[in-house]
Order: structure tokens, then sequence, then C-alpha cells
């Protein structure tokens, strides 16, 4: 005879969490799975042509200075500079876990390198769309939408849960965060970078490696606030 019932519903409650969870993990393996195999059969899909010639149709000044920032926070050395900021104030502000679990951008990233030359999609041609800046590595999946989607996601969860954080300051960085997220897909576009199809997949990339950077976070706080 069980003679802790509660206990037993809490471990089954887990067990169901854990499936749960591998199971959003397996659907969005298997959409970029098959977004890759998509692609490597139809490299330049004519819907894909639409997309970026309908948003590069917004041809003005303003326009591109906006998408230009918009990417800027996507830059290597921007972007290594912002992930050892945010680990040092919260390394020294007491929230050392929440440092450590930033390093799972980096390895995104580096896994996202992997992919894109496994892949090996050509990047945007100047005959089918406006070019602005040229780079000679592939394009699938982007990789300035899975550092937004993971790192800026991250902070956005973070903002939830580390309380000593002024209120307004919290409300900001979630708005911020939420734009350049959305907003990435749209400039790398704009700019000629990439196909809308890699920023689908840099999406999908990046909400995979932040729901199980988030999963884990989740766990952690459990265990340390367990009673």
């Amino acid at each position: 005879m069980n003679k802790n019932p509660k206990s037993s519903q809490n471990f089954l409650k887990k067990i169901h969490n854990h499936v749960r969870f591998i199971a959003f993990l397996c659907t969005i393996g298997v959409l970029f799975a098959g977004l890759a195999i998509l692609i490597s059969f139809f490299p330049i899909p004519p819907l894909d042509i639409l997309i970026s010639q309908g948003i590069q149709q917004q041809g003005e000044d303003l326009a591109f200075f906006i998408m230009q920032a918009l990417s800027f926070f996507g830059e290597v050395p921007v972007a290594i500079v912002m992930i050892g900021g945010i680990f040092f104030w919260l390394y020294m502000s007491g929230n050392r876990k929440e440092a450590f679990f930033l390093f799972g951008t980096i390895i995104a990233d580096i896994v996202n390198v992997g992919l894109k030359l496994l892949i090996n999609r050509p990047r945007p041609t100047d005959d089918l769309v406006t070019i602005a800046h040229v780079f000679t590595d592939t394009s699938f999946p982007s990789g300035h939408t899975v550092h937004y989607t993971v790192f800026f996601g991250y902070l956005i969860v973070i903002m939830f849960f580390i309380k000593n954080i002024p209120t307004l300051i919290r409300i900001l960085v979630t708005i911020i965060s939420v734009i350049l997220i959305g907003g990435i897909s749209v400039s790398r576009i704009y700019l000629g970078a990439h196909w809308a199809s890699d920023t689908v997949g840099g999406y999908l990339v990046g909400i995979l490696f932040l729901s199980s950077i988030i999963y884990w976070y989740l766990q952690m706080r459990e265990k340390r606030y367990r009673i």
C-alpha cells in the first residue's frame, strides 16, 4: 500500500511533464528537418522571392537605418560583448545560476554554425533581391534569428524571476527583447542577408534551445525553493 500518495502524484506529474517536453522538442525538430529537406530540393522557393521583394519595396532611408539597427546586436563582436556584460552583471548581482544558463546562447550559436555548414544553402543573390552586404557563409538557418530568439528570449524569462531588478527596467527589457525577436526576421530579409525560410528555420532552432534552457532553469528553481 502506498503510504505517500502525494509523493507518487508528484512523481507521475514530473514524468508527464518530461514526456510532454520531449514531445515538444521532437515536434520542433521534425518541423525543422522538414523545412531543411524542402529547401534541399527547392533551394529558392518562389514564395521566398515574393516575400523578399515585397519587404524590400519599403526602400526609404529610414527603413534601411531601422533594419540595420535591428541587426546590429547580432554582429559577432557585439553579441560577445553583450553576453559577457549580461553574464558579469548577473554573476556580480548574486544571480549566478542565471548567469551560467546564459551560456546556452553560445551553444545554440555554435550548433547553428554546424547546421549551416551541413545544409549548405547559398545566400540570396543580387539578381533576385537587393543585397545590402555580401556574405560568404551559408544561409540556412539564420544565425541572427537563432541568437536573438535564445539570448533575448532568455532575458525575457529572467526578467520575470529576478525580483531585485526595478520594475521599469524589467518592463523595458521585455518590450525591447520582444521587438528585437520579432523584428530580426524582417531585418535580415530586408537587407538581403536571408530568405524568409532561413529565418523560419532560425526561429525553430532558437525555440528548441530556448525551451530547453527555460525547462532546465525552471527545474533548477524548483529544487532551490522546494520546502
